[in-house]
């Protein structure tokens, strides 16, 4: 007779899941923290002061020397509002990297690192105050409802218009001020090295979704950045795409369902010289293709088996890029639909909370899990900034080291003439 009184619903939230950091308890962490590891704070990144400063910008390097001179890189995380572990994982990655440690120094003194921790506030914000009311898919979106991963200038045109679709683009390209926040940065900071940090549908370590086989030294070159990351983090039983092993390869081919991607910032990066690359670092328990908020969303995504490029160039269809077949279009539904279907079957028998049906999908609900995720991506972090401590002085493959010095000359062009 106690069963129905334990299962009784109650008024859950994402502060339940106590191991993760608010929204204010992150930027009071970082603040803390500068005090005690060497680097600075700025409220202002790219000269925009963006809702009174609440994006930041850690800038991490040894200021015992100038900067001039170091390959920048900017790590830029919580894109999407759901993806509501990464703000604690880009904190955990600024203590490994002020831990004193051999490694961390080396990193430090070689790497001008600019960490964006909370890209979309308002989103992040929503998780925290309107869980039980909002859709899975306006979890994921900004202040406007905008997905602001849809909202960059690549083949914007061909994104989604419903402005109910999880992957919504927007009234017009880089109309968020999360949009023009990145773009600033990329102008002001000039990094060399882009990574966009994600949860998604699958897990992988990924390059532009444009990038096709008929490149294939451009290829093999960003593959050879990824692939010790992968091998690190893979275990010989551990299988490709689950949160234990990531796939490695184009964005395209990343996702579920596979698929072209409209108006992302890893692409935007990647147009601007800039070696650019997406992280998906979360998958959790997956659902049917039916009731996948992002399989609903993304029917739009295949609606152009060829799209026209930034530069007016044609881009290769899908099935000129190797990728699978195209999936038909389907009729798209709205996210609060997919919310529905997620909210009723498959919290069906369940014996916590549906309210946690969304965030299941983008972030660890068990601390056991979460731990053990934080620790397999500081490792990831670790063994990739490693390899640009020396790449350009004494290693690296002739590919891989062509690519990596053409993009710095790419974003030193492109920045003088901004």
């Amino acid at each position: 007779m106690l069963l129905p009184f334990l299962l009784a619903p109650h008024a859950a939230s994402i502060s339940e899941l106590s191991w993760y950091n608010s929204t204010g308890r992150i930027v009071a962490a970082f603040n803390a923290l500068a005090f005690t590891c060497n680097f600075t704070i700025n409220p202002a990144l790219g000269g925009v002061d963006w809702e009174g400063g609440r994006v930041h910008g850690i800038r991490l390097t040894n200021s015992a020397s100038s900067h001039g001179g170091r390959r920048k890189i900017l790590i830029n995380f919580a894109t999407h509002g759901r993806d509501y572990a990464l703000p604690d994982l880009a904190l955990r990655l600024t203590h490994q990297l002020c831990d004193g440690s051999a490694k961390s120094s080396a990193i430090l003194d070689s790497l001008d690192i600019l960490l964006i921790p909370i890209l979309n506030v308002p989103g992040r914000e929503r998780v925290e105050e309107q869980l039980d009311s909002s859709t899975c898919g306006d979890l994921r979106k900004n202040g406007n409802l905008v997905d602001i991963n849809a909202n960059f200038d690549p083949d914007w045109v061909f994104g989604n218009d419903d402005s109910n679709a999880v992957d919504y683009r927007g009234n017009l390209a880089s109309s968020e001020a999360e949009t023009k926040l990145l773009k600033a940065v990329q102008r002001s900071f000039a990094p060399s090295v882009f990574v966009d940090v994600h949860a998604s549908d699958s897990v992988g370590l990924t390059f532009p979704h444009w990038l096709t086989y008929s490149d294939p030294a451009s290829v093999e070159a960003l593959r050879q950045y990824l692939t010790p990351v992968k091998d690190k983090m893979c275990s010989p039983s551990a299988h490709e795409g689950t949160n234990e092993c990531p796939k490695v390869g184009s964005a395209a081919r990343a996702t579920l369902p596979p698929g072209k991607q409209f108006g992302t910032a890893l692409d935007w990066f990647h147009d601007q010289g800039v070696l650019s690359f997406a992280w998906l670092t979360y998958a959790g328990s997956q659902v049917p293709d039916v009731l996948s908020i992002d399989a609903v969303g993304k029917t739009s995504l295949y609606a152009n088996a060829e799209g026209r490029g930034s530069d007016g160039e044609s881009r290769r269809s899908d099935r000129e890029m190797g990728a699978p077949t195209m999936l038909p279009v389907a009729e798209t539904k709205s996210s609060a639909d997919a919310a529905l279907l997620l909210k009723g079957e498959l919290a069906r028998g369940a014996l916590y909370d549906p309210i946690y049906d969304c965030i299941k999908y983008y972030a660890p609900i068990s601390e056991p899990v979460y731990e053990a995720w934080v620790a397999r991506w500081l490792g990831a972090f670790d063994t990739f900034l490693s390899q640009f401590v020396s790449i350009g002085h004494t290693t690296g493959t002739d590919a891989k080291l062509k690519l990596d010095q053409m993009s710095a000359t790419r974003t030193g062009s492109s920045t003088s003439s901004s």
